[in-house]
């Protein structure tokens, strides 16, 4: 079971395309522990990179639910942003954090849910994007709409 209270993320810095690495980094660590580097989730999951950081195959877009399967992390697509009941349940229930896609003008974006508020029918967020990924407290309608972050909730990452 995870310890959604210890999750954190890195930030993806300078790393254009690497927020799916920085979500299966704080993912991994909640998990069971286990401290990745973005050179290690690049180099295991993008065909091109060599651990060449600097190198922009790289610094590519993945796939969240391939990236965390490539690590035993067990994980799926749901196709689509969930209701409120079910971030509740994933989050309070089975004790996991849920990756998130959002589609950006930029391009997909992953971030991680860690906590929900039924009450005030919030949710708390960690976005690699931030230059120090604190969890951000936003309501949960103007997350799946876009008002919010700039783009709406497209999919969601299941940890099975």
């Amino acid at each position: 079971m995870a310890n959604l209270s210890l999750l954190t993320i890195p930030s993806q810095g300078n790393f254009i395309n690497l927020c799916w690495a920085a979500a299966t980094i704080g993912i991994g660590r909640c998990l069971n522990g286990q401290v990745r580097s973005f050179k290690d989730i690049a180099s295991a999951c993008l065909v091109l990179c060599n651990g060449d950081m600097d190198s922009p195959f790289c610094d590519a877009t993945f796939s969240l639910s391939d990236a965390l399967n490539t690590f035993n992390y067990p994980a799926a697509s749901a196709g689509g942003a969930l209701e409120f009941s079910k971030v509740s349940h994933i989050i309070h229930d089975r004790q996991r954090p849920l990756g998130i896609m959002l589609d950006l003008p930029s391009g997909n974006h992953y971030c991680v849910i860690k906590d929900c508020y039924v009450t005030q029918n919030e949710i708390s967020l960690l976005d690699p994007h931030q230059p120090i990924p604190t969890p951000t407290i936003i309501q949960f309608d103007a997350l799946r709409d876009g008002s919010v972050l700039g783009g709406p909730w497209v999919d969601s990452i299941l940890l099975i």
